[in-house]
Parts: C-alpha cells; structure tokens; sequence
C-alpha cells in the first residue's frame, strides 16, 4: 500500500478511536499533527480538512446537547450543524413546553401539548387531572361559603327574632297585671312582628336549602303575570299598610311567562318584601313589565333609601356580607335575593338590580316568554 495512504488512513483510525473514547479535543490536535505531517499532498489534506469540519461540527453539537441535558435552553445552536438539526427542534419544543407549564402554573389550565409523541399523551393526563382538582377546590371553596353563610344566618340572624320573642313574652309573663292594655298589646305586636321575620327567615331558608340539594322540582307553565303580583299584593297588604306605602301594579293582564308558579311566586315576594323595608312611610313600590327579544322582564321599582354603587355590586353574590336596616329598622339576611337568584336562573333567566342612593331602587328579572324559547 502507498505509504502516505497507509499514514492517511492510520491517522483517520487514530483520530475515530480518538472520538469514540470521548477525548474530542485530542481527536483535533491529531488532526492538527497530521495536517504538517502530510504538507504538500492535497488530497490527502482535503480529506483531512474534511475531517476537522466534521469534527468541529460533532464537538458543537455535543457541547449544544450537553447544555440541553443540563436544563440550559438559552444556548445558542450552532448555525449551518446538519449534526444537531434534531436537537434544534427539541430546543424549540422544550423552550415552548416550558412556557406552557409556567402558564399552567399561573392557574392556565388551557394549555395542550402535540409535538412529543406519547409524551404529550401523559402531559395532557397531568393537565387535565390538574382541571379537574382546580374545579374541585372551586366547588369545595363554594360549598364553603355556603356552609359559612348559614352559620352566619342561624347564629345571628335567626337568633335575633328569637330573642325578641323571648324577652317581650317574658315581660308580659312577669308584668301581666301591671300593664295596661293597649301595653299588652304593643308587646304581642312586637311578639308577632319576631315571629313573622323568623317564619320568612326560615322560610328562605328551607327553599334554598331544598334548591341546593336539587330536592326542589321545577314545573313550567304558562303563567299571568298580573295574576301572580296581585297575590303577593293581597299577602303583604298588612305590612304596607303598616307603614302607609302604596301598592301599584301597571302589568297588562296579558302578560304573561313560561315559568314554574310557585318559583315566580317566591321571586316576587321577596322582591316587594324587599321593597317595603326599604321604602319610608307614605311612598309607593310599582311592579310593571315589558317584553324583550324573547323574554318578558318584570321591573319592581321603589320610591326607597336606595343602595350604594359599593354595595349594589355585592348583590346577589353569596359571601358578599353587607347589611342595611330597613326606615324602621328592619332586619334582613340578603339571603332572600340570593335565592331570587337561584329561582330565576333555574327558569331561564337573568336578574340585576338599578339604584342610587336617596333614588330607590329597581330590580329587574326576565323570564321566557314561551316553552321554545
């Protein structure tokens, strides 16, 4: 064999061995040595020259893939490496991946992986799971403040009416003889007016109770809706009087709804109830209706003390603990508009509520004006 082939090829196999025993830079002073030791035979240096550009490639591309192993995503690729094309790609990929979980971190349950294989099948598993145990604390975080809220309205608020109950029937018991009548009468007054707030009380809470337990049943009909104002006027007729404040309902006889009657009916009650402890004496609620899109909106207005911007946006929201007393130092829970809530929603529709303080108010729910709809 020609001696400068046989020396060619003994330090192509001395740089190879080189290599693959993991000494890269040696690899290159070899070829560095045979590059003088074969001065003046070009194709034999081309050949090497060849080999050099290989070699700086592979030692770029190791250097670029020992950072990727090392978690180092920011190393720059090494331009025109047909080596590493692959491991560019993976850069790329994990630089994304790394983003995507950052955002999941950040309660971005959203994200989707589709460029690593079965990978991505594993990912998406850990994403959705991650979903579903975020719904989960919500849930469990709602339930909470349910639970919250009831501690709060049977630890106060139904304990209030009991109280009153209590002392006013003990001062008759006690001081029976040495009252006068019209005392007499003033105290079972007051007895009643405690016992009527407790009854409302455990009323709404009863129905909010069933509803949140799905125990209550939703029948949907077509109702008249003046028919339905005109009963809850006659129940809270006493009240009203009471405090001289005028009922007037402006709805068309032919108003009408697809709802269920008894959800309707506790709306509304709550509603003018509402309405009547927050109105001063001498002034007047008005129930009127209107027809929009599909829907029929029943408006509830008020000439009362109004409600504060802060507070009309805690409306109907449960947890949102704000309590204003009635012109005659009413009570009240909220309570009753977060079930008004419940029952319009569950027959399809949207309510809100418009006031300025020393303005009134109106409360506005829509209900569907036809089965189809």
């Amino acid at each position: 064999m020609d001696p400068i082939k046989e020396k060619l090829i003994s330090i192509i196999n001395k740089t190879l061995v080189t290599l693959l025993e993991g000494k890269r830079e040696q690899a290159k002073q070899v070829l560095d040595q045979a590059g003088t030791d074969l001065d003046g035979e070009e194709e034999c240096q081309e050949i090497i020259l060849n080999l050099r550009k290989f070699i700086g490639h592979y030692l770029e591309g190791t250097n670029f893939i020992t950072a990727l192993a090392e978690g180092n995503l920011d190393f720059e690729a090494p331009s025109h490496n047909y080596v590493i094309s692959d491991y560019k790609q993976l850069q790329s990929n994990l630089r994304h991946l790394t983003w995507q979980t950052q955002q999941i971190a950040k309660g971005d349950y959203n994200q989707k992986v589709v460029f690593m294989g079965e990978f991505s099948v594993a990912f998406n598993k850990l994403i959705e799971d991650l979903r579903e145990k975020k719904l989960m604390q919500d849930e469990l975080k709602d339930l909470y403040a349910t639970r919250e809220k009831f501690i709060s309205i049977i630890s106060h608020d139904l304990k209030s009416p009991f109280n009153g109950i209590l002392g006013f029937a003990d001062i008759l018991q006690q001081d029976y003889n040495d009252l006068r009548d019209d005392e007499r009468k003033k105290y079972i007054g007051y007895i009643r007016d405690s016992a009527t707030m407790a009854f409302k009380l455990l009323e709404n809470l009863l129905d909010w109770s069933r509803i949140q337990t799905g125990r209550i049943q939703f029948t949907p009909e077509q109702l008249s809706l003046s028919r339905l104002v005109l009963e809850n006027f006659l129940l809270l007729r006493p009240v009203a009087d009471k405090k001289k404040i005028h009922l007037y309902s402006e709805i068309p006889t032919d108003a009408i709804a697809y709802a269920d009657r008894n959800a309707v009916l506790t709306i509304l009650r709550n509603l003018l109830n509402n309405a009547i402890k927050f109105t001063s004496p001498g002034g007047k609620i008005v129930v009127t209706s209107r027809i929009i899109s599909t829907d029929t909106e029943v408006i509830v207005s008020d000439s009362g003390v109004g409600i504060t911007k802060e507070n009309l946006s805690k409306l109907f929201k449960l947890g949102e603990n704000f309590k204003t007393e009635g012109t005659e130092k009413e009570k009240g829970t909220g309570l009753g508009l977060l079930l008004c809530k419940e029952f319009v929603e569950k027959n399809g529709g949207t309510i809100r509520a418009e006031s300025e303080p020393g303005k009134g108010s109106r409360f506005i729910f829509s209900l569907p004006l036809h089965p189809n709809t």
